[in-house]
């Protein structure tokens, strides 16, 4: 019974494959889940260079799958 899910994993983030086992097993246990891995970004590169072009790109992104979610697609 748990709401759709979006897990993000920064490819150089102690705790990538935390996040990358934690969307697998949503997975496993029926729960609709969105895992995105953005190779060779810290944990919090969005917040530490927001102006980046991968930053940019993964806002664009969480707008995207926030106005989805939203709207129940």
């Amino acid at each position: 019974g748990l709401p759709p899910a979006y897990v993000l994993a920064a490819g150089e983030d102690c705790l990538r494959d935390e996040a990358i086992d934690y969307a697998v097993r949503l997975q496993a246990a029926g729960v609709p889940t969105e895992l995105h891995v953005v190779p060779g970004v810290p944990h919090a590169f969005a917040a530490m260079r927001p102006g980046a072009s991968v930053s940019r790109r993964l806002h664009a992104e969480l707008t995207t799958v926030l106005g989805r979610l939203a709207v129940g697609q």
